[in-house]
């Protein structure tokens, strides 16, 4: 299945090969890079996107021997260049629908709605947790406990992925 032209042109998306997935379509997984808000040409996100994404990580600078490897990786080439993939589109999407059978107790969900509620009565919080991020966490901690090894959801997985 294919989306509407008018999505296409709207998202810039060209229509793709009939025997090919459509990964947009069935993955929604998108992976960005942000610059530091000092950069020139850099602009804060609208709230409505900021909302979109799941999780972060901060990388910092790297350290001297990161550096040093960095540099002799590109010495010759370029090694994102020499890449293949390392999981299909079939997969993918099966440990997506194994994310989804991974249960989350009445409690887990109740513990997920006690800390939107927590964030969103913080003074010094500027953008209150929306239903979304609790939405996202809960999948995130459904991903974690698979990559885990276990079929179910426990406390810590929250609080690892919910940060400090």
């Amino acid at each position: 299945m294919h989306p509407r032209p008018s999505a296409l042109r709207h998202h810039g998306l060209e229509r793709l090969q009939p025997e090919r997935p459509d990964v947009r379509i069935h993955t929604g997984f998108v992976v960005a890079t942000q610059n530091p808000a000092e950069f020139h040409g850099t602009y804060p996100l609208p709230e409505s996107q900021l909302d979109r994404f799941v999780l972060a990580e901060e990388m910092g600078p790297p350290t001297d021997s990161e550096a040093l490897e960095v540099l002799a990786r590109r010495e010759h080439g370029d090694p994102i260049a020499e890449l293949s993939a390392v999981i299909d589109i079939r997969e993918v999407i099966e440990l997506q629908e194994a994310c989804l059978r991974v249960v989350v107790a009445p409690a887990i969900r109740s513990y997920i709605v006690a800390l939107l509620r927590a964030i969103r009565a913080r003074p010094d919080v500027l953008l209150p947790a929306s239903m979304r991020s609790g939405v996202y966490l809960q999948r995130a901690a459904q991903a974690w406990a698979l990559f885990e090894g276990r079929d179910f959801v426990l406390p810590d997985d929250i609080k690892l992925l919910s940060g400090p």
